[in-house]
């Protein structure tokens, strides 16, 4: 009869397996041998019990010695108790998957196995961590795999002597960076002139890029970070550092018949012209790859 219910359950696993496989989540494929040796064990000690019970054993004595036994051993194994609770707990709520990017207090990496007893993550240099179900169960996880889009903030410093009007010019074409990148979001970005600090003016320079990967975050950060620095050199901003700077009063130079302010004009949209293309040709190039 053992035999008999423990092909029936072998069966059975065998659908729910095929089912578990079809599904979105990696959680379940991870949980569900853990599930599956639980029900054996529970088949294997019912028919054990059965056959000491054809044996003519007293099972209700043998039941209350096993329990008493078994609150010692529950008592002596709260931890582990704990941890397989955390992991049902963790099959339930699912707060991350097999694959996810997570943060988990000091811990930070990629989720690659979750046990009976514990987590296993992937730290970023190759460590393998792992961490007890019941920790993960009762700590604050954040998962940075299901941000859809990453942020990116700076702090830009330029020079106290950069004129008004020149950093008026700057900030916009900071603003048509982010508006000509074609990973960057056109909603909700922010470059504000934001402070004026001990040594610098203070720009604030944040957008969200969607970025699928790390290292996609990482090229779209670069792309943005060399703009930044070429549009100053065309513009002539300066970025400022803590210093102290010595002014020596000079006489006023006659004004120039010629707008300084037109040809800022000219050199900023010349050169969003060239960063506009070289996205365009960049990311044509990666589309093609990928095709």
């Amino acid at each position: 009869m053992v035999f008999i219910l423990l092909r029936v359950v072998e069966i059975l696993f065998l659908y729910a397996k095929d089912y578990t496989s079809k599904t979105a989540s990696k959680m379940d494929d991870q949980l569900f041998p853990i599930f599956e040796r639980v029900v054996v064990g529970l088949v294997v000690i019912g028919g054990i019990l059965g056959i000491l019970q054809t044996f003519s054993v007293n099972i209700t004595a043998l039941i209350a010695g096993l329990s008493i036994g078994g609150l010692a051993l529950a008592l002596a194994a709260q931890d582990t108790v704990k941890n397989f609770i955390g992991s049902a707990m963790i099959f339930i709520d699912k707060p991350f998957q097999i694959g996810d990017s997570i943060q988990q207090g000091a811990v930070e990496g990629t989720v690659e196995e979750v046990g009976f007893r514990s987590t296993r993550i992937r730290n970023v240099d190759k460590s393998l961590i792992s961490v007890p179900n019941g920790q993960m169960a009762d700590a604050t996880i954040v998962n940075l795999g299901l941000r859809p889009d990453r942020r990116m903030q700076l702090n830009i410093g330029v020079m106290y002597n950069t004129p008004a009007d020149k950093l008026e010019i700057f900030l916009q074409g900071l603003r048509q960076l982010i508006e000509k990148h074609p990973h960057a979001s056109k909603q909700d970005y922010v470059v504000r002139l934001h402070n004026l600090g001990p040594s610098s003016m203070d720009i604030l320079f944040r957008v969200y890029l969607a970025a699928a990967t790390f290292g996609d975050e990482l090229s779209f950060r670069e792309d943005l970070l060399f703009g930044i620095i070429k549009l100053a050199n065309e513009l002539g901003v300066e970025f400022a550092f803590p210093s102290t700077s010595l002014y020596i009063e000079q006489t006023e130079a006659p004004a120039s018949e010629t707008d300084p302010n037109q040809n800022n004009l000219l050199t900023m949209q010349a050169f969003l012209e060239q960063f506009e293309k070289k996205m365009q040709d960049k990311f044509r190039e990666t589309e093609d790859h990928s095709i």
